[in-house]
């Protein structure tokens, strides 16, 4: 059975080196082996310009979407 951690490391030029990986079952980053950063799916995205998105983990409410609209001219798309 194939591991799910990506592995990676990083040599920062000064001859030290760090490792870390990505768990894709828990959506997890590990870096130097006790730090973790936890990911999560996007809940949608603020469509600036035609090609620029800006992706956000947490649906803003509908009174911010609709001042972001009306101000800013932003749309929001759901995921």
């Amino acid at each position: 059975m194939r591991s799910s951690m990506a592995d990676l490391n990083i040599d920062d030029g000064g001859g030290e080196s760090f490792s870390g990986g990505y768990d894709a079952n828990t959506s997890t980053f590990t870096i130097l082996g006790n730090s973790k950063i936890n990911t999560t799916e996007p809940a949608g995205c603020w469509r600036i310009s035609g090609v620029f998105h800006v992706y956000v983990s947490e649906k803003p409410n509908w009174f911010h979407r609709k001042m972001t609209k009306l101000l800013l001219g932003w749309v929001w798309i759901d995921t």
